[in-house]
């Protein structure tokens, strides 16, 4: 079986004349659907439909020490995370995490401590990792990457034992496509649409009966899945949608799969702390039992800290994704 990884995106054309060359496995990237590289639900289904399997990738800028840190390895983790369940990806199954660059020895550290953040941050999926050989193994070996996709570059000939996926050319072309080639080294490292589970329970609501999402300007249904960390393929069964098409000020229900731990209030993405505002406060203020008024001043910060202090949690009165999933 040829596998590739690919930043185009591909239509159910471009899909068949893949699986016609012999391609079984496409690595595409995580992200909003509307980005040039990033890979959208509709994609995924084209791609899963076909009968190839998908490693998922999150790549933003990681081509210098620069960008690694745990505050960067946070915020990745948890974007990732969002746009994997968005596009219906497994829960277990890997994303990997790119260090696209020559990183040195003097880097792995700042590495080391941005890929530690993602593991914490990271729900329901495995760390993977993109990388040198040198990236590859100092990650295996400290435990704190799941799955291994090395790439030739860097490596000097070298293959780390750790490797699931081993990217050996670029930038060649194949039905008409710019991709790179990667080969299978060990089974686990790609994924396919998960099996429904024998006499699995109907879904309980994610809100009151009584209550709904009201469609806005702009949103798509994958954008509403990203937010609400919903699969966009369940909101239009539940809704008896038989396209894509929503138009604003329509009404859609939204339903949590009974026994999933996903917050009712998914994590916004980015800490709250003083000077934040918006609906995302008011949500946290009316937890903590603050005034309501979407400002995050001193008094929600008092209240965020007394909350953590009774929580045993750093009372520093931000609101990060541990807090959260507590609050919520």
């Amino acid at each position: 079986m040829k596998v590739i990884d690919c930043a185009a995106k591909l239509n159910e054309r471009m899909i068949e004349n893949l699986k016609q060359a012999g391609i079984g496995a496409v690595g595409r990237y995580l992200g909003d659907a509307g980005s040039w590289k990033s890979m959208g639900p509709s994609e995924a289904e084209s791609i899963l439909k076909a009968g190839l399997s998908i490693f998922s990738i999150w790549e933003t800028a990681p081509t210098e020490r620069a960008y690694f840190s745990a505050r960067q390895g946070m915020r990745d983790a948890e974007a990732a995370c969002r746009y994997a369940r968005s596009i219906g990806q497994p829960q277990g199954t890997p994303i990997y995490f790119t260090v696209d660059y020559n990183a040195g020895t003097g880097d792995l550290e700042a590495i080391m401590a941005y890929f530690r953040a993602v593991k914490d941050a990271e729900k329901g999926y495995s760390a993977g990792v993109y990388g040198s050989f040198r990236v590859v193994e100092a990650l295996g070996r400290t435990g704190l990457a799941d799955f291994f996709f090395q790439t030739y570059a860097w490596s000097d000939g070298n293959l780390s034992a750790y490797a699931h996926l081993y990217q050996f050319q670029n930038d060649r072309p194949v039905a008409g496509i710019r991709v790179d080639f990667d080969k299978i080294i060990k089974s686990g490292g790609t994924w396919k649409r998960a099996a429904q589970p024998a006499g699995a329970k109907a879904v309980s609501p994610l809100l009151p009966k009584s209550a709904g999402y009201t469609v806005k300007s702009g949103d798509t249904l994958s954008a509403i899945g990203v937010r609400s960390g919903l699969d966009y393929r369940l909101i239009k069964k539940w809704n008896g949608l038989t396209s894509d098409t929503i138009y604003p000020g329509q009404k859609l229900k939204l339903y949590r799969p009974a026994g999933s731990s996903m917050n009712t209030f998914p994590y916004p993405g980015r800490p709250l702390r003083r000077g934040s505002t918006g609906q995302d406060v008011v949500l946290v203020q009316k937890a903590v039992g603050a005034r309501s008024d979407g400002i995050f001043g001193p008094r929600t910060e008092a209240a965020v800290k007394a909350f953590q202090l009774g929580r045993a949690l750093v009372p520093d009165g931000i609101v990060g994704p541990r807090t959260w999933n507590l609050l919520f």
